[in-house]
């Protein structure tokens, strides 16, 4: 825990959910240095706050979990075999954990987390894997309620080296499957050849809702084109969510879904940029062909979106007619094209967007580069629009 160093106080006081307390005195070295380190906590959210005799000098809240502490370099995959359903894996900052050279699939309740929020543990296949092998995927037949993944660095290239083989997928599953809720929070998903979410094979799966939040998701479809998201007629994604995430550099879509009915899809606070690169082929910002709403179909709202290929492969957004789509407080740049080709089916959304002035090079430090870092400060959506934590 951190305050103003030589402020004044004397103690902290914890309150677990289960309302049990415990207070820890500082001593004048804690309060001269404004830290106080507490280790030996059981899994709880905390209440922590810190006093100067009765008086409450500030309050904040904290996580504690995890059951298993795996160093930099440890067996990630046998961690998770050995884990009961349920447990929570904590990997050490900035560890690279290899995930072998064939899929591993899960059949439990698990969550894996880095430990802090920044300089995240990176999780890589190794040598021997292919452009068409997959980091994970699901056992057949397995029925799972949740899987969660928080502050991991999830990349494509074989043993994390740019030079080495770039897998297809994270995920590419094609059996039976239910999956209550799959997520990834503050999670970077990087240089995938074909897609990290792809279910396919026609097997019935179920994934009810796939979440992404504080994401930076890059580097995606150049081996073959595929969207950021994607599932075909007899395998179901319900509910697909982007929050507050960063998406940049995907050939194809960000999301591809055909036939059958599914529930939404929303995106909300978004970076997007350099999106449907296909140059041969026309994509879509989303391609949702034959896809059927029962629920509130597509929200789109506070995103803003930047340049994508030409006007040949960049189209706007496939759908039956009557799909819901709700689209607001969106800016585009300039480069941004969506415009409806001869011969596609296609629905511009730029009549529901506000027009910035200038280019995604206007508008972002080093957009081609990751860094969304505002160039144009007067920019009107500034703090309220596209992924948030750039500002």
């Amino acid at each position: 825990m951190k305050w103003t160093p030589g402020a004044n106080v004397n103690h902290l006081v914890l309150t677990a959910s289960d309302n049990t307390t415990q207070s820890i005195q500082l001593v004048a070295s804690d309060i001269t240095a404004g830290s106080k380190t507490i280790t030996s906590l059981s899994n709880s959210t905390y209440k922590v706050q810190i006093f100067n005799g009765s008086i409450v000098r500030g309050e904040t809240s904290a996580l504690v979990e995890g059951d298993v502490y795996l160093a930099a370099g440890g067996d990630l995959l046998a961690a998770i075999t050995a884990a009961t359903a349920g447990q929570v894996i904590v990997l050490q900052p900035g560890g690279l954990y290899t995930m072998g050279s064939a899929t591993y699939k899960l059949s439990k309740n698990i969550k894996v987390r880095g430990l802090l929020p920044t300089n995240l543990p990176i999780l890589a296949m190794t040598t021997g894997a292919t452009a068409t092998s997959s980091m994970l995927g699901f056992v057949d037949g397995s029925v799972i309620s949740s899987v969660a993944f928080e502050n991991i660095d999830f990349t494509g290239y074989c043993d994390n080296s740019a030079t080495a083989v770039k897998i297809g997928y994270l995920f590419n599953n094609n059996v039976l499957t239910t999956v209550t809720s799959l997520s990834f929070n503050n999670c970077k998903l990087r240089n995938f050849g074909n897609t990290p979410m792809r279910l396919q094979g026609g097997k019935n799966q179920v994934i009810d809702v796939l979440s992404f939040n504080n994401c930076t998701i890059y580097d995606i479809g150049f081996v073959s084109t595929y969207a950021v998201v994607n599932s075909n007629s007899a395998d179901l994604i319900n509910t697909v969510k982007f929050n507050n995430c960063t998406v940049y550099n995907f050939k194809g879509s960000l999301v591809l879904r055909t036939g059958q009915t599914m529930n939404s899809i929303s995106v909300t606070n978004c970076t997007i940029n350099q999106g449907m690169q296909d140059a041969s082929s026309a994509r879509y910002l989303m391609d949702l062909n034959t896809a059927v709403f029962s629920g509130s179909g597509v929200t789109i709202k506070n995103c803003i979106f930047g340049s994508t290929g030409s006007t040949l492969g960049a189209n706007g957004m496939r759908y039956v007619v009557g799909t819901p789509v709700a689209i607001t407080g969106c800016y585009y740049a300039t480069d941004y094209v969506d415009d409806a080709v001869p011969l596609v089916t296609s629905s511009s959304i730029k009549g529901s967007m506000t027009a910035y002035t200038g280019a995604s090079t206007a508008l972002w430090i080093s957009p081609t580069t990751g860094d969304f870092t505002l160039k144009d400060t007067s920019f009107k959506g500034k703090g309220t629009t596209g992924d948030l934590r750039w500002y």
